[in-house]
């Protein structure tokens, strides 16, 4: 649920409505008009201190056997680096490290990739689009709306962690770019990217399921796809666990098998 920098959302009183969407998931459903806007995803990363996305946790994918699940595309507060305190010499050399591994990222022609998709359907990104930031909370990373990606130094270790936040989050960006309409406080438009996203990330490969502690084979894939966004779309305050659910079940058809920009899921 993007903000604009220093926005600040309205209550989260209301945790109902769902708007179902038919046609082509996001491509059809969200885009008034059928037409794309031009977006450059670039630029610096600024986040109001004060925003209810506390309420949110992020994108926290690593190789134990905890589930860690994405919940995006949120400005998430990160009280460290944005900018609180000094950071010490330790998430100075953690920063670097991961700035580093972000570089790795963005030259991997899996990124590359997605990046060239991306720009063909008229979503510019820019070059400080993925950003390593101290973020002084037990998450992965996050998508701030119109700003980029943030990777947590603090807390993302890893090579192979920082490109599965990464490739999660780019689908979070693209869906924001072509949708013009997309609304994050509604629990269907944030149910359908997290569907999205899951499915096309490769978070929910079985290599993955089994570190995470979940051995079952056949449909796996789905049934974690599914255990991920509903972990999502509860944690965001504009939306009841009966809702998230009921959201999810709704565009899970459409947006499931809506692989823009892929021809399929990758």
């Amino acid at each position: 649920m993007p903000l604009q920098s220093g926005g600040q959302l309205g209550s989260p009183g209301n945790r109902g409505g769902i708007t179902k969407m038919g046609g082509q998931g996001l491509s059809n459903g969200l885009i008034q008009g059928g037409k794309t806007r031009m977006v450059d995803l670039g630029g610096p990363v600024s986040i109001a201190a004060g925003s209810p996305a506390n309420h949110f946790s992020s994108d926290g994918i690593g190789k134990s056997s905890a589930d860690t699940s994405s919940v995006s595309p949120v400005p998430y507060v990160f009280n460290g680096s944005s900018r609180g305190r000094k950071c010490t010499a330790v998430e100075k050399v953690a920063e670097r490290q991961q700035r580093r591994m972000i570089k790795n990222r963005e030259s991997a022609a899996r990124y590359q990739a997605r990046k060239q998709h991306m720009e063909k359907t008229g979503c510019k990104v820019g070059d400080n689009f993925i950003k390593a930031v101290n973020c002084n909370r037990k998450m992965g990373g996050g998508y701030v709306r119109g700003e980029g990606i943030v990777v947590c130094s603090d807390q993302v270790k890893i090579q192979d962690d920082v490109n599965q936040v990464v490739i999660h989050e780019l689908i979070h960006a693209y869906d924001e770019c072509r949708a013009s309409n997309l609304d994050w406080t509604n629990c269907a438009h944030h149910a359908c990217s997290e569907i999205r996203a899951g499915h096309l990330s490769g978070d929910c490969h079985y290599k993955r399921e089994f570190l995470r502690g979940f051995m079952k084979i056949r449909g796996h894939e789905q049934d974690c796809v599914r255990r991920r966004v509903m972990k999502s779309v509860i944690a965001n305050p504009f939306c009841s666990e009966t809702a998230a659910k009921d959201a999810m079940e709704a565009v899970w058809d459409v947006c499931y098998n809506d692989t823009k920009p892929f021809d399929r899921a990758p």
